[in-house]
């Protein structure tokens, strides 16, 4: 177990750290019928540290996903993404998610108690960082459901900036 928990926190080790902040939209389905999508909010505070050609990101924030029939849900999410730089300042990206159900309305009616508290996703895409600006795309495949036979799925584009 300790050596399980030393691998998790290893990479945050480094002595190249970077804290920044990130902004940015998502466009969530949780039903395959769903062909329109309305745009969610994100916006993460973010922990980065560096080994060679690989970053470890650390992303601590809120979510907001809004859906057909004026479902909304709110969750505060917690992500580790690992980047490979493939070139410079381009990146590849894939790591898990938890997300903790903060506020679900649908119809203004609350429906956070008939949903589950939490859920986990695969999240995968590219990025570019110059200096200390970053821009992600990435994929979100939820593998738990956020209700009976329901799991998320998603794009989010977000831009980020390191202090």
């Amino acid at each position: 177990m300790r050596l399980f928990i030393l691998l998790i926190f290893l990479p945050f080790l480094s002595t190249a750290q970077e804290f920044g902040f990130s902004a940015g939209t998502n466009y969530t389905f949780i039903k395959d019928f769903e062909k329109k999508a309305k745009p969610g909010l994100d916006l993460n505070l973010v922990y980065s540290t560096s080994h060679g050609n690989q970053d470890y990101q650390l992303e601590v924030g809120y979510s907001q996903t809004r859906h057909l029939k004026d479902i909304k849900y709110q969750f505060l999410r917690v992500a580790f993404i690992p980047k490979i730089y493939i070139a410079k300042g381009l990146n590849v990206q894939i790591g898990p998610r938890i997300g903790y159900l903060l506020k679900g309305t649908a119809n203004k009616a609350d429906i956070k108690d008939s949903r589950n508290f939490a859920h986990a996703a695969v999240v995968g895409g590219i990025g570019y960082k110059l200096k200390n600006y970053d821009l992600s795309l990435r994929y979100n495949q939820g593998i738990s459901e956020i209700e009976k036979g329901l799991r998320d799925k998603g794009v989010q584009l977000t831009f980020g900036i390191f202090l």
